[in-house]
């Protein structure tokens, strides 16, 4: 959550943002996808405390073998084929219902603790969290839609009052 702040608050390209990540000590496995609304770019990032992978829009890897223009997936075995299925049927027509349609049960894992979409255009994101004591996991809990414009502004507001 920390390393994921720092690139929201310093970085301002994609290039910046893997520059972070890629300088940050890291201190466990974490698989992130970041996003450029002005330049329409995202990179996935595989990260772990020794080392650090970037897989861009439309590449391939070892264990994530099949891709689409423009599109980042990430996820793993039968999860991960249910991802692509579903990214298929909807290629090209996916809006932001249909990217939290995604992330849906079984390709979110019953462990699964918080999901997020952000839509970087549009400066907004969704998030949803586990229950208490993950009885539920997250992608079965609503989602809240959240204004980071208006958040930004907010907090600008405060740091001005508080000189």
């Amino acid at each position: 959550a920390f390393l994921m702040r720092r690139v929201l608050e310093k970085a301002e390209t994609l290039e910046q943002a893997k520059e972070i990540f890629n300088s940050a000590k890291r201190t466990c496995e974490y698989y992130y996808v970041i996003a450029d609304g002005k330049t329409r770019s995202a990179v996935g990032v595989a990260a772990w405390p020794d080392k650090i992978q970037f897989i861009g829009q439309g590449e391939t890897h070892e264990r994530l073998p099949n891709s689409f223009p423009g599109c980042v997936l990430l996820s793993a075995g039968d999860r991960y084929k249910l991802l692509c299925d579903r990214t298929k049927e909807g290629f090209g027509k996916i809006d932001e219902a249909g990217a939290l349609k995604l992330m849906t049960r079984p390709v979110a894992t019953s462990s699964n603790l918080h999901n997020v979409l952000f839509v970087p255009e549009e400066q907004v994101y969704h998030t949803a969290h586990a229950s208490a004591r993950g009885a539920k996991p997250a992608a079965t809990q609503a989602y809240v839609k959240h204004d980071l414009k208006a958040y930004l502004k907010a907090l600008e507001e405060v740091g001005r009052s508080a000189k």
